[in-house]
């Protein structure tokens, strides 16, 4: 009599609703991301006085890196490499919120909330498995593969 109370209260907690529509993926690739830095200047007038100067300069930086994106029950997020992200800028725990989040058969587009003015764009394509992110702060091209976090074994 006990099993047949348990089985189904087992069977309750082991089905996850929305699991099915869970998207979670991995994506290598490189990019490009801007770097500012200050570029300090001393010229000397002719009468022998010196005057300073600072400059914001912004270099484009490349870099390699993971992409993470996990979308389940149609809110998602993503995981940034570092490189591109501004100094200041941690996220939730490295994760940012996907906002005008978009699923169709082919794609998935969205934009990621890194701060107030900086929200790059997001593209997956479904059928290749390519990604592309592009923001001011710089942009991110590579490939997909997907993973199950539940089932996934540790590299080492």
């Amino acid at each position: 009599m006990k099993a047949r109370t348990i089985l189904p209260v087992l069977v309750l907690f082991s089905a996850s609703p929305g699991s099915a529509d869970a998207l979670h993926l991995s994506c290598e690739g490189s990019g490009n991301a801007t770097d500012s830095d200050y570029v300090r200047t001393e010229t000397r007038s002719s009468d022998g006085r010196t005057k300073q100067s600072s400059t914001l300069v912004d270099n484009l930086k490349s870099f390699s890196g993971e992409v993470k994106v996990e979308i389940v029950d149609g809110a998602g997020r993503a995981y940034l490499p570092r490189a591109f992200l501004p100094a200041l800028t941690r996220g939730k725990d490295g994760w940012f919120d996907l906002k005008n989040l978009s699923e169709t058969d082919k794609a998935v587009t969205a934009k990621i909330a890194v701060g107030m003015m900086n929200r790059p764009n997001l593209q997956i394509d479904r059928l290749t498995g390519s990604i592309a992110v592009d923001g001011s702060m710089g942009n991110f091209a590579g490939h997909c593969r997907p993973y199950d976090p539940a089932t996934s074994k540790r590299a080492f």
